[in-house]
């Protein structure tokens, strides 16, 4: 799912949740701040890109390939291949690259995940439920929602990974 903080949506002039991935790229657009030299200070959009290892991978699947898709494997004749040597693929790539050198919707340099999150670093992110019961503790005040992962033109990403139910308080 996608986390996202409601009063930086209501400052943007965004008054629904993203439900497709050209529509999540455009709100992070309007939810980035930059600072005089043009460094974010506000990411629209939190790349998991620093040192996440399986995460960071995991991310780029589900956020991009899917949406597009690309797959990380395919069957063909018996035998598997890497599912990403396409247009699904190459789109994908497109859209993470642009995301960090083109739009500069993503920061480097700043903390990622729940924790940038949750400081109020970021705008959007992804994640599994466990986040709910992580902000509850460390921003409880954080005015944040969720909304299901957005349609691209290869359909929607669906993760099944139970270990993201780990949730302490009710949805929100």
């Amino acid at each position: 799912m996608m986390f996202y903080n409601k009063d930086y949506f209501k400052e943007a002039g965004i008054t629904k949740v993203p439900t497709t991935v050209d529509e999540m790229i455009a709100a992070s657009k309007k939810l980035t701040k930059y600072d005089a030299r043009g460094n974010v200070t506000r990411a629209g959009l939190d790349y998991r890109v620093m040192g996440g290892g399986a995460g960071t991978s995991q991310k780029y699947w589900t956020q991009a390939m899917i949406p597009y898709g690309a797959k990380v494997i395919e069957p063909v004749g018996g035998k598997w291949r890497v599912g990403y040597n396409n247009e699904g693929g190459r789109n994908a790539l497109k859209m993470y690259i642009d995301a960090l050198y083109k739009d500069k919707v993503v920061a480097f340099d700043h903390k990622h995940d729940a924790e940038g999150f949750g400081l109020g670093i970021s705008a959007m992110f992804q994640r599994e439920a466990w986040v709910v019961g992580y902000l509850e503790k460390e921003a409880p005040k954080l005015n944040y929602g969720v909304f299901p992962m957005p349609k691209g033109p290869g359909g929607w990403a669906r993760s099944a990974t139970p270990w993201g139910w780990r949730c302490r308080s009710p949805a929100r």
